[in-house]
């Protein structure tokens, strides 16, 4: 498994082209989801950005190896009992021990 394959879910970039088609067939529907679109593609692409930059740094450094990244990707995808190439941010919270905003101890 390539550094850049761990960090590219097809699927993710597939649905975010079918939105913006949607969203282009109905142009001038509904100005607020397009912005909203174009925010949540962009945040996509600067949280992968910023993943390959962790790795690519981890992996020059000799922290991790490529087998370490497969392994745990692997572990950590089964987290939820689905290996299913994500995670949901409570699932993230859960793994860290932290509690989501606004909740009470």
């Amino acid at each position: 498994m390539g550094l850049i394959d761990l960090f590219r879910d097809m699927r993710q970039d597939s649905k975010i082209r079918s939105l913006e088609t949607e969203l282009a067939s109905g142009a001038g529907k509904d100005a607020r989801s397009a912005a909203k679109l174009d925010r949540v593609a962009q945040n996509v692409g600067e949280l992968n950005l910023m993943m390959l930059v962790a790795m690519r740094a981890l992996l020059d450094k000799g922290v991790l190896t490529y087998e370490d990244l497969g392994r745990y990707f692997a572990q950590i995808d089964a987290i939820d009992g689905r290996a299913d190439g994500k995670i949901t941010l409570d699932d993230v919270r859960n793994a860290l021990g932290l509690r989501p905003p606004g909740a009470r101890a």
